[in-house]
Parts: C-alpha cells; structure tokens; sequence
C-alpha cells in the first residue's frame, strides 16, 4: 500500500534498505526505469535507493504469498520469539525511538520552530522510552513544546537555546512525572503520523 507509511521516517527507511540490500535480503527489481541505475567506468553501477523497485530474491517455485505466511508463522512463534528475545527488546526501542523523532519534528513543524533534534534530544527521549510508552511520550513531547513555543514568542532566542530549553522541559516532565506517580496520558496517534508498516509488523503481528 504506497499511501502507508514503510517506517517512522525517511532516513530510517533508508537505514533499513541499505540493511536489507547489503544483507541480499532483497534485490533490485528489473522493473526499475534505467534511468534511475548508472553504470560506473569500472563497471560497477550506482543507483538512486528511492526510485528503483525493489523485489524479494526468491526460487522460482515460492510464491511471495507462500513467503509472508512462512514469515509472519517464524516471527509470531513462541520458540524463535524467546530465541531472539534480546533482538526483539533492542529493535523496540529503536523503532519507539523513531515513532518519537517523528513525532517531534511533526509538532516543530506545526509551531514554526525551526530546529532539529540532537544527539542529547535523543538521549532525553529515550529516557522517557525507559519508562513510558511512545504514546505517553507524545504527550510529554507535545506539552515541552507548546511551552518553548510560548518562549519562542516572547522573546527572541536562537534554535540552539530553543533546542535547549525542550530538552531541559521534556527531563524536567520525566522527572516530576516519576517523582509524583502521575497518570500520564496517553496521546493518540495524530493522522499526520500514522503507524509505519515496520511498527505494525513489530507490535501488532510480532508482539
């Protein structure tokens, strides 16, 4: 379905294709526009990741729908689901990590701010992820930065003190919360950012 969304976002997209490809877990489909693949001088080729199509390298004898019912029965079974135990925790947090970012820079868009998250927003997020679930996360992401925008309007401050302030505002929200024992609500899911296919197959097949 090309009006769903493959991951949380565009970079981790591609993060997951160039994973697949360098793993032969999928290969560049013949059906790709020649315009798209270029041939180098010493005969390798470059392609450009999001307009070749892409195919699954299987026999000729397995269907793709054979396939995905013999995948979804591997990853939903109790044996390989404690097998890969750590795995699944560890790939988790990292798509909970990204629904975040996500979301984060959907509500900076939303009020103007002009900022990109950092390594140490990272880090603050994912503290929050330690403790609650992404849609509480959104919650406190959303209050942190309803208040910086208010700052933001004010007085004039720089991106880097804007940044700075969310990040302090997002710990500071953690902390109380935690401290307090407060019933954070959860947020749902905004329309502008639906749930990927990668976070459906994880945590509604998977899980």
């Amino acid at each position: 379905n090309t009006s769903q969304l493959f991951s949380p976002s565009y970079d981790y997209s591609l993060q997951i294709l160039k994973q697949l490809y360098d793993d032969k877990l999928i290969a560049i489909s013949p059906e790709s526009e020649l315009d798209v693949i270029e041939l180098d001088d010493d005969g390798k080729f470059s392609f450009d990741w999001t307009a070749v199509k892409w195919l699954l390298p299987l026999p000729s004898h397995m269907p793709a729908s054979r396939f995905i019912n013999q995948l979804e029965a591997k990853i939903t079974s109790p044996s390989y689901q404690e097998k890969r135990y750590d795995d699944i925790v560890l790939l988790c947090k990292e798509v909970s990590l990204q629904e975040c970012l996500s979301y984060l820079e959907l509500v900076l868009a939303e009020h103007q701010l002009e900022v990109s998250p950092k390594t140490t927003t990272f880090d603050k997020i994912t503290k929050a992820l330690n403790n609650f679930s992404v849609a509480q996360v959104y919650h406190f992401i959303w209050r942190a930065v309803k208040d910086v925008e208010a700052l933001h309007q004010r007085s004039a401050v720089s991106n880097k003190h804007i940044l700075t302030t969310l990040e302090q505002h997002i710990d500071r929200e953690i902390e109380s919360a935690l401290a307090n024992h407060w019933q954070v609500t959860a947020f749902q899911r905004s329309h502008d950012s639906p749930q990927s296919v990668v976070s459906q197959v994880l945590f509604n097949t998977l899980l």
